[in-house]
């Protein structure tokens, strides 16, 4: 079994990505999850944070389907602040679709609305746009990710 959050290095600062092809199996359970969504939130007048886009939320749904398979957790978890329960910490998965393989150099980002006391650890991930491959960028505690990062307005 894949060890996960010892040593608390992002895999970006150790020079490495590890790279995942996505097989059918875990590209169908993120669209039964985009289906399911819609069905239940179908007459909800809600704004969701995606606006109800069904592609970033199958590239969100995606990356996280990718970890759950990666890691072999069981099921995703219902809570709202974050997204899995990985050997107990709190994971909130942040995909990104990009049109190749991802440069060491890149940033991972993050919402600045995101940050709550929710998530333990931010985890991220790159899906190429064919949903073919993605990679698994590395992790960082939240409060750590918050106070190294720059916050940048749209």
């Amino acid at each position: 079994m894949r060890k996960f959050l010892e040593g608390c290095t992002m895999a970006l600062l150790a020079k490495q990505m590890i790279e995942v092809v996505i097989s059918q199996k875990v590209r169908q359970a993120a669209r039964d999850r985009v289906e399911d969504y819609y069905t239940i939130n179908s007459r909800s007048s809600s704004i969701h944070q995606y606006g109800y886009d069904p592609k970033r939320m199958f590239v969100g749904f995606l990356g996280e389907e990718i970890i759950r398979d990666y890691y072999n957790v069981l099921e995703p978890d219902n809570d709202p602040d974050y997204d899995l329960l990985i050997n107990g910490y709190r994971v909130d998965v942040k995909t990104m679709a990009c049109k190749s393989k991802p440069k060491l150099d890149y940033m991972c980002s993050a919402n600045w609305y995101v940050y709550k006391t929710g998530p333990d650890y931010y985890l991220f991930i790159r899906v190429r746009n064919d949903y073919t491959k993605a990679w698994i960028i590395g992790y960082m505690e939240c409060a750590e990710f918050y106070q190294k990062s720059i916050v940048q307005k749209r």
